[in-house]
């Protein structure tokens, strides 16, 4: 016991030096861009969401519903850790927790199919290689979570788990609710390894078919998925009002399953599946069959998804983390085998405990880890600097009050309130630079993480309309084509340069289409073409930081809710998905001399008719009579204005969402790129984001999920069928060896 605990133990302990768990522990902020720009939201989730039990914020791309599209159980960790430590430490840390939890997660999978303690803590370091996969993008991985990705790593350790309760409750009959609220958990942690958990379960039951197994099975399937229906449910049924760009399938199927650097665990992973089905055919031992098939399904699922809107690379983590496991398992199956080997020369000697190879086994595994990936000494042979995955959870944790940058970071907050304060709330965006950063070229420059963090340095005052959350609303789109316009320079063939298309003018009517107040310049170029455009207005810039200082220009003739110079159109179905309404919208923003005439998804009857592909400039125009809207406020909930004129069309800058009710008015319409128009029938209007019949259902199933966990606690075990023990291997004893035949036996006398 002492052996596999000592090499669980240094597992652990060898991924907490890579996430350099002492600068997690710092009162910090953290310091690389993507992963900052989650620092808002379990802030906001603690301070808005449940107090108000309310899922709309304005603080990112005009406004999105929080926990619809991104998961919401993974900000709820760094909220419950911020009970007990400083919020900075608290979110830090539950980036790392999955990470850290993944290999204690694999052992007690391992233990929890009958594996002895040796073979589980083989199967503990086996994750590791999976961990210090050298990608930021795709999942799981150190280089991931510290990415951002971090809820993906969460997700992870509670599917192990979930497998692993499944493994035992198919042999025992026990165990239904707790596997079925790990599913749930691994659910609302992350939904694609959450996907994988369940697709276990059903591969653990059909490797052991009985209708004992169903009986155990199905009810925890349902439970586990009714329990997390809050968040499923309008997950699902809301998808054409999300955003986010489609992807391209991962170029080269072979690359990706084939990784170069992951070399040395495929050959292993491909022994281990040979001994598991050799095992298999020869036993009645399906735990390495389950795992050659798992591997195998994340294989094919990676390969046969099309290209769209969810990212088949996003599975090729599952190929990763089972191969690992079989890599582990290898090495313990060839580890028993040198044992059975000394047993069978020991020739009827009695041997009652392992030998060195079975005892050494996970720590020889672990030596190899450390040789080909990072170690506490070196980079390991397979990794380049580019891939350095402790350099970058360094880069991610060391702080913006301890880094060489703390002089620009409080330069740079100080600014952005003092803006906030002097000139009012609103929303900003920021240039996009990909500049290197002079001091590592091959990551990018701290700077673009200091923006994503607006909301959490101005209490919200300041609204960014960048950051990771592109698929919670769909402006985000719109977001990238004004930046398009703005950003100058990028970061192209490793070379920085003016960008081509940099037009201040130009982008200055997305910022005033898109109800955008500031404007954060950062390049010189950029600063150039701002400081001579009528309409943008310098209001605060930072000190000089090396070569590079931030100028903040306001946007004047703004409006929030403004009237409309002609009568929107109507393109009835423009909705019906996401690809409908955003390859029409897109038209539509890009096409900047015909924005004019608003394209809506409904209207009253007298609105006209058009198809969702006719071009902008052949829209009908019909003028509208005029109106004045004055009174304007906003709040986190609701938009209120006054009216002039009654049944004048009104176009509210805010991002449509089918939440959103109109008291005072008929609507609102979706309206391109994706506001909101409403026809007031009365002086006063306001819009209020209310919970919809979608979110009451999937609280309603959520409800009975729960009271189905509390019947399965109470229903006890399944009686399952008793599964007679595979005959175990035994040496026979020999018998002594005769004495030598030249050797005479003394006379009888």
């Amino acid at each position: 016991m002492w052996v596999a605990l000592a090499a669980l133990g240094l597992s652990t302990a060898y991924v907490l030096w890579e996430v350099h768990i002492l600068l997690v522990l710092r009162n910090t902020t953290t310091t690389f861009a993507e992963l900052g720009m989650h620092l808002n939201e379990p802030a906001y989730l603690r301070d808005h969401v449940l107090p108000s039990l309310s899922g709309w914020s304005p603080e990112f791309f005009g406004g999105a519903p929080v926990g619809t599209f991104y998961f919401p159980l993974t900000p709820m960790l760094g909220v419950v850790l911020n009970l007990v430590l400083p919020y900075n430490v608290a979110f830090k840390l539950s980036s790392v927790l999955g990470l850290c939890a993944l290999p204690a997660c694999a052992y007690a999978f391992g233990r929890l199919h009958d594996r002895d303690r040796l073979t589980s803590s083989c199967l503990a370091v086996g994750t590791l290689p999976f961990l210090l996969l050298p990608t930021t993008a795709v999942g799981g991985s150190i280089s991931a979570a510290v990415s951002s990705e971090y809820g993906y790593s969460l997700a992870l350790a509670a599917a192990m788990l979930a497998l692993g309760l499944a493994g035992k409750g198919l042999r025992t009959g026990r165990y239904r609710a707790a596997t079925s609220v790990a599913l749930s958990a691994a659910l609302l942690l992350h939904y694609l390894p959450g996907a994988m958990a369940f697709v276990g379960v059903v591969v653990l039951a059909a490797l052991r078919p009985s209708r004992a197994a169903l009986r155990w099975v199905v009810p925890v399937l349902f439970v586990g998925a009714a329990t997390a229906g809050f968040s499923v449910l309008p997950f699902v049924a809301l998808q054409r009002y999300s955003g986010g760009p489609v992807y391209g399938k991962g170029a080269g199927v072979g690359a990706y399953l084939l990784f170069v650097r992951f070399a040395p665990v495929i050959v292993a992973g491909c022994l281990g599946a040979i001994a598991a089905i050799r095992r298999a055919t020869a036993t009645r031992d399906r735990f390495g069959l389950f795992l050659v098939i798992m591997a195998a399904i994340a294989a094919v699922v990676f390969s046969a998804i099309p290209q769209g809107r969810l990212w088949n690379a996003r599975f090729v983590p599952f190929w990763y983390l089972w191969l690992s496991l079989l890599a582990g398992y290898a090495v313990a199956e060839f580890a028993g085998f040198v044992d059975r080997f000394r047993r069978e020369l020991a020739r009827g000697r009695p041997v009652t405990s392992p030998w060195a190879t079975r005892l050494m086994a996970p720590f020889a595994a672990l030596v190899l880890v450390a040789v080909f990936w990072d170690s506490p000494f070196a980079r390991g042979l397979v990794n380049t600097p580019r891939y350095d995955i402790s350099h970058l959870s360094q880069l991610a944790y060391e702080g913006y009050e301890d880094s060489a940058d703390k002089a620009e970071f409080r330069d740079f907050i100080s600014t952005a309130r003092r803006v906030a304060h002097d000139h009012g709330c609103g929303r900003a965006l920021w240039e996009w630079n990909d500049i290197p950063d002079p001091a590592n070229p091959t990551w990018e420059d701290p700077r673009t993480g200091l923006a994503t963090m607006l909301p959490y340095w101005t209490g919200g005052c300041l609204g960014s309309m960048q950051g990771l959350f592109v698929q919670a609303s769909a402006t985000a789109p719109y977001v990238s084509t004004a930046n398009g316009h703005l950003a100058g320079r990028g970061h192209a063939f490793d070379v920085v340069t003016p960008a081509p298309h940099l037009n201040v003018a130009a982008g200055l009517e997305d910022l005033r289409l898109l109800g955008v107040r500031y404007y954060f310049a950062v390049s010189p170029e950029a600063k150039a073409q701002a400081d001579i455009t009528p309409g943008l207005n310098e209001v605060a810039r930072t000190k000089d930081h090396g070569p590079w200082s931030w100028t903040v220009y306001e946007v004047s003739e703004l409006g929030l809710v403004e009237p409309v110079q002609f009568e929107p159109v109507v393109a009835s179905h423009a909705s019906r998905s996401i690809g409908s309404w955003q390859n029409m919208a897109t038209t539509w923003f890009s096409d900047t001399a015909h924005r004019a005439v608003l394209v809506t998804d409904g209207g009253p009857a007298e609105w006209q008719r058009t198809k969702a592909d006719t071009a902008p400039a052949a829209l009908p125009q019909r003028r509208a009579p005029a109106t004045v809207v004055s009174r304007v406020h906003l709040s986190r909930q609701a938009v209120s204005f006054d009216v002039s004129t009654i049944g004048v069309p009104v176009l509210v800058k805010v991002s449509y969402f089918p939440n959103w009710k109109a008291e005072g008015a008929d609507g609102p319409w979706r309206a391109t790129p994706n506001y909101m128009v409403v026809v007031p029938n009365s002086h006063h209007v306001t819009l209020r984001y209310r919970h919809s019949n979608i979110e009451r259902l999937g609280w309603l199933i959520t409800a009975a999920g729960l009271a189905g966990v509390v019947w399965l606690i109470f229903a006890g075990p399944t009686e399952m069928p008793i599964e007679e023990a595979p005959e175990p291997t035994r040496v026979r004893p020999q018998p002594p060896k005769k004495a030598h035949a030249g050797r005479r036996k003394g006379k009888r006398r």
